[in-house]
């Protein structure tokens, strides 16, 4: 009987360099890991999708009521999501509950459909004439047609749902690693600037839980709480993950009582909000939690435009590669692994400056999961260069989920 190869990832910081190929490992033989579509989020179409911001939610979330309470306040205004809005679109103003008209440091979107549009390519997961790719001889990315200031354009990449391809079956991504590269733009390229940038980006994720599930999921976790003991001593499989979260053992750290407590809220807050009149579609079909990728691994090149980077690249082109890498922030982990979010493409908040109206082009490859050894470790943490992630077979036409997990496949390709 033959052997199988098992494909794996590394923990740990990925490695650095912006030559376009040095985080191969994060993706051994570059295989495709989750859906390929890439769409826009267009200003003049009824589309009833929702953004739950779980950055801001916390922000949102006070972290004790008096002393060790993890009941929401009595008097929490929850908003009304719907108030007369098109059709039976939910008109958010919560500020962590969002949709194409919020107002929002990425929102709301002015991409047009005529002009604002994802390119095909290759594969973002590789790039042009690189392994498993699709067979187009171009990267893919994305194209906006604009001459005004710092317009807000959203794109996501590898986003699967129920009408596409599959989305990832991964439930341990912090972090995203690729390359950037730029096309030139305008009539004479050779002297016109190239104007375009990531001004934000987001990992996005699928929560496969039922509300019921996370009525159950709360209910554990209060229980934790009040006894700071192993959730799941009286033998319920159903989230023994919760174990390896909460009492990790020695050799790393537990989330502290106090994040537990705001997580508890924050379940509790996104319970009511999908319950509340108005809603449409529900937690499986149209809700995507983001978090923002906002913290830079050893191996990141890329600085955002808000954070002091450029929205030019220079004249002519076409400039780079230039190297993306960054995490979610430390709170987002915890309620990722918590709520075993599953990871399901980034959502990217692109612009430019003030310019010449044409066509602007930035290209993405090569692009592979940051895989966490912890909910609470940082990627240097001591144990990262002895243990491996097993990565998840993908396949296009099974849907996978976190929870009922059937058809969840060992990755063996290659």
């Amino acid at each position: 009987m033959g052997t199988k190869n098992i494909r794996t990832a590394p923990f740990g910081q990925p490695p650095k360099g912006h030559n376009g190929k040095e985080n191969e490992v994060l993706n051994p033989g570059r295989f495709q890991y989750g859906a390929a579509s890439s769409m826009g989020y267009y200003d003049t179409v009824f589309d009833p999708w929702t953004l739950i911001w779980i950055d801001e939610l916390f922000r949102q979330t006070p972290e004790l009521v008096n002393n060790n309470n993890f009941n929401l306040p009595d008097d929490y205004d929850y908003p009304a999501p719907f108030a007369g809005s098109q059709g039976d679109e939910p008109d958010y103003n919560t500020g962590w509950a969002l949709n194409r008209k919020n107002t929002w440091q990425s929102g709301p979107p002015v991409n047009s459909t005529v002009a604002d549009n994802s390119v095909p390519g290759g594969g973002y997961w590789t790039k042009k004439g690189g392994p498993n790719n699709t067979g187009v001889d171009k990267e893919p990315g994305y194209q906006i047609y604009t001459s005004t200031d710092l317009p807000i354009q959203l794109f996501n990449m590898g986003h699967g749902n129920i009408a596409s391809e599959a989305g990832s079956a991964e439930t341990n991504v912090i972090g995203w690693d690729g390359y950037f590269t730029y096309d030139g733009q305008g009539f004479i390229e050779a002297t016109t600037q190239c104007n375009i940038a990531v001004e934000r980006a987001y990992a996005m994720y699928t929560m496969d839980m039922s509300l019921d599930v996370i009525r159950e999921l709360i209910a554990k976790l209060e229980d934790w709480v009040e006894s700071n003991t192993d959730p799941d001593e009286g033998g319920d499989s159903r989230f023994a993950y919760l174990t390896r979260i909460l009492k990790p053992g020695p050799e790393v750290r537990a989330p502290s009582i106090k994040v537990i407590i705001r997580v508890i809220k924050m379940l509790k807050k996104i319970i009511e909000q999908a319950t509340s009149d108005g809603v449409v579609g529900g937690l499986l079909v149209n809700w995507d939690f983001i978090c923002e990728l906002s913290h830079p691994t050893d191996a990141n090149e890329y600085i955002y435009p808000f954070n002091g980077g450029p929205y030019s690249r220079g004249k002519g082109g076409p400039h780079g590669p230039e190297r993306f890498s960054y995490l979610i922030s430390p709170e987002c982990q915890v309620f990722m692994a918590v709520s075993q979010l599953r990871a399901n493409g980034v959502l990217w908040h692109i612009t430019s400056e003030a310019g010449g109206l044409r066509y602007r082009i930035i290209r993405t490859f090569n692009f592979a999961h940051i895989h966490a050894l912890t909910a609470t470790d940082r990627l240097d943490h001591r144990l990262s260069g002895k243990l491996r992630q097993v990565l998840s077979f993908w396949d296009k036409n099974v849907h996978p989920d976190s929870i009922n997990d059937k058809t969840r496949r060992i990755d063996n390709r290659g």
